[in-house]
């Protein structure tokens, strides 16, 4: 690392090694190469001393002692595997385009003049969104694992980079949603990555090419803000991948951009976010269109590139950066909210019983019964009964109060008798 007032050489060559191919090919083509790589794997015979059986004996119990052969050994479950950290120096910078390296380390020495000589970035989202693939596109390299199922990572990765005395620190979330139901598991391995460690920007990645927003939506963006405190969108980047995608018949891309943007921050406000998160666009694949200077640009002509890092940079500067606190688990849980309520409600549903609902139930006995209303004199008659009882049960419970006193009077002087002949018998002694 170097020292503090070390700057970045603007003026250092860098090598344009042509444009760094993020995504290498489709989805599809990944897919395809992972079950190539399955097919190509040997299969495993028995070991030394076994026998493979029949498919139909094998569900036979015993089966091995009977015959007198050596058990298979069962395949041992893999436990989970532990957080990848990944350090280096940036040397994959000097891979992407001229200007986007200059620009890079522009971003980067505005940040070490304001005496910050790192930048953490948390990717977020659901699986297959783009995390890894965007994680990769900033680094110029393939670090991140991707995976067209959205299966990986399976913790929170990081990754490392340092240039020149600055470090920069990217953390690649797992996917926030199982099916349709939110990750809690996969929340809470975030929740603990942040516990150790401050976090400038959250980078939360969705797709331009969703055309709904649908209910596991937002339930992942509840669970962030629940999670991580509704502060959090203040100083988050909303970054919407597959860029290229055509926009849908009669719309040009910016109209396009503009409906799905209010669509997603609708649904962040939604969730209980205080602050609205800035908006990017980007193209991670290999067929993403690319200027004269070789860097990728969006269909609208901008270098998506250099507008994501602008982004993330400026809103690192805008704001201080997140530190976890155990009270914004206790302020989102719904469990935990408005608690104070309770006392005053338990209250009031015991004076409407007693005030209301038993002067109602009282009176529907003197009115009526499973037969039908009774004749106006007897609803007279029973209402004056029940006058009669509580002027009964009043002057009784009064009396109770007035000789209450009096009952306890004659226990007190019994006690107090047994005390002074206590008294006496230790004087006598």
């Amino acid at each position: 690392m170097a020292s503090e007032g070390e700057e970045f050489d603007m003026e250092e060559d860098y090598e344009d090694e042509g444009d760094y191919d993020e995504e290498g090919e489709d989805d599809e083509q990944i897919v395809d190469a992972d079950e190539e790589e399955i097919d190509e794997a040997p299969r495993r015979g028995p070991g030394p001393g076994q026998m493979e059986l029949p498919a139909a004996l094998r569900n036979i119990p015993n089966i091995h002692q009977i015959l007198g052969l050596a058990p298979q050994a069962a395949p041992q479950p893999a436990g989970p595997r532990r957080p990848r950290v990944d350090e280096s120096e940036w040397d994959s910078l000097r891979r992407l385009p001229g200007p986007t390296q200059q620009k890079f380390l522009e971003l980067l020495k505005s940040l070490q003049s304001r005496q910050q000589k790192s930048l953490t970035v948390l990717f977020l989202g659901k699986g297959a969104t783009g995390k890894s693939s965007t994680i990769n596109s900033i680094l110029g390299e393939r670090v991140a694992s991707v995976s067209a199922l959205g299966s990986a990572p399976e913790q929170v990765d990081t990754f490392i980079r340092n240039s020149q005395g600055f470090q920069l620190k990217l953390l690649d979330a797992p996917g926030l949603l199982n099916g349709d139901v939110f990750n809690e598991q996969a929340m809470q391995l975030v929740v603990r990555a942040v516990q150790q460690l401050k976090v400038d920007v959250v980078v939360y990645v969705d797709r331009l090419d969703g055309y709904r927003i649908s209910q596991a939506d937002h339930r992942v963006l509840r669970g962030v803000t629940q999670a991580l405190g509704p502060s959090i969108w203040s100083q988050t980047v909303l970054c919407l991948t597959h860029g290229s995608h055509p926009a849908p018949d009669g719309l040009s891309f910016d109209q396009y951009l503009q409906k799905r943007q209010e669509a997603l921050l609708k649904a962040v406000k939604g969730s209980g976010a205080k602050g609205s998160p800035a908006v990017v666009v980007v193209e991670n694949a290999a067929k993403c269109e690319q200027n004269s200077t070789n860097q990728k640009v969006l269909p609208n002509g901008s270098v998506w590139l250099i507008d994501l890092m602008s982004k993330v940079v400026h809103c690192a500067i805008a704001n201080e950066p997140y530190e976890w606190s155990p009270k914004v688990e206790r302020m989102t849980d719904p469990n935990k909210k408005r608690r104070w309520l309770v006392i005053p409600i338990l209250l009031a549903q015991i004076a409407l019983k007693k005030f209301v609902i038993d002067r109602i139930l009282e009176d529907d006995g003197a009115v009526g019964d499973q037969y039908g209303p009774f004749e106006p004199e007897t609803i007279v008659e029973n209402r004056e009964v029940l006058q009669r009882r509580k002027e009964a049960a009043k002057r009784r419970r009064d009396r109770e109060r007035t000789e209450a006193p009096a009952r306890r009077a004659p226990v007190q002087q019994v006690l107090e008798d047994d005390s002074d002949e206590e008294d006496l018998d230790e004087d006598s002694d």
